[in-house]
């Protein structure tokens, strides 16, 4: 549980650090047209395009979406391996439930999942960060130890 703060804490930091790259953070030239704002996907489509993958039998698909801004190439192959590893061995999607789900500030999704496939349930530990317009993958795990969430989610 500790380890699992750590990753979320150090995410969250990562995250403010970045903001201010991302969003720019020059002056506009003067006469210069402001530029048009478009809305960003909420977490209802950013979670929905994700799951749709699934849905469709794509799950390599969505593990590729999701890591595609991510710098660490090795790391993202790494993931997509493992992801497609573990779905050749649990079988066909059949759906999920949401533990818990947070935004922090529009700008982060923390979501914790049980996924229910043919063979079995799994954990899914999905953060989505939007550090300008775009949401991007931030952070995935997956575990098939979920007793002690299962529990407290029962109780709330």
């Amino acid at each position: 549980m500790r380890k699992w703060m750590n990753v979320l804490i150090a995410t969250l930091v990562a995250a403010l650090a970045l903001t201010p790259f991302a969003t720019g953070g020059d002056t506009p030239r003067p006469g210069a047209q402001p530029a048009r704002q478009t809305a960003a996907p909420t977490d209802e489509q950013v979670m929905g395009d994700f799951w749709k993958l699934f849905e469709q039998g794509k799950s390599e698909e969505a593990m590729i979406q999701f890591t595609a801004a991510w710098p660490d190439r090795a790391q993202a192959t790494d993931i997509a391996v493992r992801m497609s590893d573990m779905a050749s061995r649990s079988g066909k999607y059949l759906s999920h439930a949401e533990i818990t789900h947070r935004n922090f500030d529009g700008r982060l999704i923390f979501s914790d999942n049980v996924v229910f496939f043919e063979q079995g349930v799994v954990r899914f530990q999905l953060i989505f960060a939007r550090p300008a317009d775009k949401w991007q993958g931030m952070n995935f795990q997956f575990s098939y130890d979920m007793v002690d969430q299962i529990a407290a989610a029962a109780r709330k």
